[in-house]
């Protein structure tokens, strides 16, 4: 994570000269965006001294029961539908919208793989330590991002938290106004509790949102 500062034209060659103490995992069910992923971490490697990375075209669930999950991906060739459906999860749906026929003809349905973070990650790189500190998150998964803070939380509670978590606020902020969580509530009070349950402090950035997992005794008390 980089900060711009006021100062950056002075400070912007100081810092961050190669990534060789980082190990990015990444994770991106969409195959279209999981190929750009490959491109974009290749650029890294040659640009930033990146040594490695572990990619990984999979979906998080924190279902134990669950191996692999039907994921819909459209064929773009096909232009009456274009790239409408980039990719979702939860293929009945698009059915629905684009019709049986048109379903069979443009969607690609292939099984995904899905788990939670640890099991992903020890399935892909089993030579990492099986409690490999995670010391930052980024999260843009389309109004999600409830749910899975809420599950990443849980998972790793025998573990130490990411100190820093950043995730996208809007999806979310925007389906609390036009369509609200059937059960009541919104969406980004529930990223904002659970976060704050798990004792970080929150800090709002625009669309985006930056958790810091502090020691207790650094946590301001409250007006």
């Amino acid at each position: 994570m980089f900060a711009r500062t006021k100062h950056w034209d002075l400070r912007k060659h100081d810092k961050f000269t190669d990534l060789k103490n980082w190990l990015p995992i990444l994770l991106e069910p969409v195959p279209a965006n999981y190929a750009n992923l490959l491109k974009t971490y290749k650029a890294i490697e040659e640009m930033k001294g990146l040594p490695c990375a572990i990619p990984m075209n999979a979906a998080i669930s924190f279902d134990l029961t669950t191996l692999n999950v039907p994921f819909a991906d459209t064929i773009l060739r096909k232009t009456h539908i274009k790239s409408a459906l980039n990719g979702i999860l939860d293929c009945e749906y698009s059915k629905k919208f684009f019709g049986t026929k048109r379903y069979e003809q443009c969607i690609l349905k292939d099984p995904l793989p899905c788990g939670p973070v640890r099991k992903l990650v020890q399935e892909r790189a089993p030579y990492l330590p099986k409690d490999v500190f995670i010391a930052m998150v980024q999260i843009d998964v389309d109004a999600y991002e409830y749910i899975l803070l809420d599950g990443l939380v849980k998972e790793l509670n025998d573990n130490p938290l990411p100190p820093i978590i950043h995730f996208e606020n809007k999806v979310m902020k925007e389906l609390d106004q036009k369509s609200p969580l059937s059960t009541g509530g919104k969406r980004i009070q529930k990223a904002l509790e659970t976060l704050s349950n798990a004792g970080y402090q929150v800090y709002e950035e625009g669309e985006d949102t930056l958790a810091c997992l502090l020691p207790e005794a650094w946590i301001a008390e409250p007006y």
